[in-house]
């Protein structure tokens, strides 16, 4: 079971988007970056394809992680303003091969 907990909201329309501040409450293991980005969605209703997590800490001794969202307007603006490591851990842009990285 997870328990989503928003703490901080923010408007941010330079960047199209609302930046989200929470804590996330966990009974097993840390719930993995794909299940929050659906918790968050269904919490402040926008859809999944819209939101990115670009921060996730768990707290030391405890069954929570703090996390930062931003919640944008359009996937697109998502694939604009998101980092590349951002959008290659939600799956959104292919990872590139340690050869390719060696041969540079």
């Amino acid at each position: 079971m997870v328990d989503v907990k928003i703490i901080e909201k923010k408007e941010q329309p330079l960047f199209s988007r609302t930046r989200v501040k929470g804590v996330v409450g966990f009974d097993a293991s840390t719930p993995s970056r794909a299940d929050l980005r659906k918790k968050v969605s269904e919490s402040m209703k926008a859809a999944q394809d819209n939101v990115a997590i670009p921060t996730l800490n768990t707290v030391f001794g405890e069954k929570k992680a703090n996390f930062e969202a931003h919640i944008y307007n359009s996937p697109a603006d998502l694939n604009k303003y998101e980092p590349a490591v951002v959008l290659t851990r939600h799956g959104l842009r292919p990872k590139k091969a340690k050869a390719e990285k060696a041969a540079k």
